[in-house]
């Protein structure tokens, strides 16, 4: 490696077989070569998984030099067992993160904390990520919160206190959406903080060559993603899975397009195409023929291409709604956080496209879809004004890192 390149530490985000995680990293990376020139970059995951080859980690045809840093974190322990207890000492007590970054910081020029939603109350109280954050904090390294949704922490006001104390130390906050920005206003973070888009917003499509699934794009498809993460919001996973066979038979009902069911995370334990392709199973014959589960190997790019050839989508994973907009697809989001409102307001300038999950309903869905279909030409040109400029807001992200770097 040339020492001479600037090294970024990306640390935090999750495994690439969350292919919203794959699309954050192989933007990030795209978009910092193309500010920076030749970049060397060490990725430093919050996941468990085995690291992919340096390869399949980064866009192809920059070819950055990338380093993967093994994972250090253990699988969460049951809550007030020995080893949950273990782990809360580790956290609150000796303040580690589970993450591999510390021998890194004294050669980056900054570090950046991926993931889009690390910093928030949406996987549980973030410790890993504060105590990460004040690792490189106390190392004098630049630290960056990289196209990210924050908080809200206001159920937890001692937490939200500690996390607006470390907030103001940041070097720069790229906030993703606008719910964040008016939050951290109200928490008086604004000197350091500017207005983005999530990197994956300027992720390139690369197409697919599989002659069944083209033959049913040309049909001109639907398409939906729900995710099996959600069922913890709902209850248990089988009264989450009947409620989207629910949704889906209602939906087929509703309307006269073939459905394609996308899965964008295939994590063991967290697999969209294992629960879609469940849910595909749960209908009657007379749906199931109208029904494709796309496949479990394409990565993000191949993802988005295939999103982007739809007449309009519905998805529940923000990765998957940011490839449909991005490409002008109009799309609902089913949404379980802050970050789908701010997308929306952002992107439409309302959130009549927003089903919050607790609304989620067969009636609702179908309804809602017909709504859109009915508007498709409208929603369409709608994106095509907002999305230029939109897109470039991604690329905004890595022009002020670049003012805030010493030297640079």
């Amino acid at each position: 490696m040339n020492d001479s390149h600037p090294l970024f530490l990306l640390f935090g985000n999750g495994a690439i077989q969350n292919r919203g995680c794959e699309a954050i990293l192989r933007s990030t990376t795209r978009l910092l070569h193309d500010e920076f020139g030749a970049c060397r970059f060490v990725n430093a995951p919050n996941s468990r998984l085995p690291p992919p080859d340096s390869r399949a980690a980064t866009s192809a045809d920059a070819e950055p030099e990338l380093i993967h840093a093994p994972p250090l974190g253990r699988a969460p322990a049951p809550r007030f067992s020995p080893g949950w207890l273990v782990q809360q000492l580790e956290r609150r007590v000796l303040k580690r993160s589970g993450m591999d970054i510390e021998r890194f910081l004294p050669d980056s020029s900054a570090a950046l904390l991926l993931g889009g939603d690390q910093y928030s109350f949406d996987y549980g109280v973030p410790w890993p990520f504060f105590n990460a954050n004040e690792a490189v904090l106390r190392s004098g390294t630049p630290l960056v919160l990289w196209g990210a949704s924050v908080g809200p922490f206001d159920s937890d006001p001692a937490f939200e206190a500690r996390a607006a104390e470390q907030l103001r130390r940041v070097t720069l906050i790229c906030a993703r959406e606008s719910e964040t920005v008016a939050y951290l206003e109200g928490l008086g973070v604004a000197e350091n903080v500017v207005a983005v888009s999530d990197p994956a917003f300027e992720l390139q499509p690369a197409p697919v060559d599989e002659p069944v699934l083209r033959t049913w794009l040309e049909r001109g498809c639907m398409g939906l993603n729900l995710a099996p993460l959600l069922a913890r919001y709902w209850g248990d996973e089988e009264a989450w899975l009947r409620h989207c066979r629910d949704c889906v038979a209602s939906l087929l009902d509703a309307i006269d397009l073939p459905l394609l069911l996308v899965p964008h995370v295939v994590c063991p334990g967290n697999d969209d195409h294992e629960f879609l392709s469940r849910v595909a199973a749960e209908l009657r014959a007379s749906h199931r023929s109208r029904v494709l589960v796309v496949g479990p190997d394409y990565d993000a790019r191949q993802l988005k291409w295939i999103i982007s050839q739809l007449r309009l989508f519905a998805g529940s994973r923000t990765h998957a709604t940011i490839a449909a907009l991005s490409t002008g697809v109009p799309t609902i989001s089913v949404g379980y956080s802050v970050k789908a409102r701010g997308i929306n307001q952002d992107v439409f300038g309302h959130d009549r496209w927003l089903i919050q999950l607790r609304q989620l309903d067969a009636p609702t869905l179908a309804a809602l879809v017909g709504d859109l279909l009915s508007e498709e030409a409208e929603v369409r040109a709608q994106i095509a004004r907002v999305m230029p400029a939109y897109r470039d807001r991604a690329r905004l992200a890595a022009r002020h890192l670049k003012k805030v770097l010493p030297g640079r």
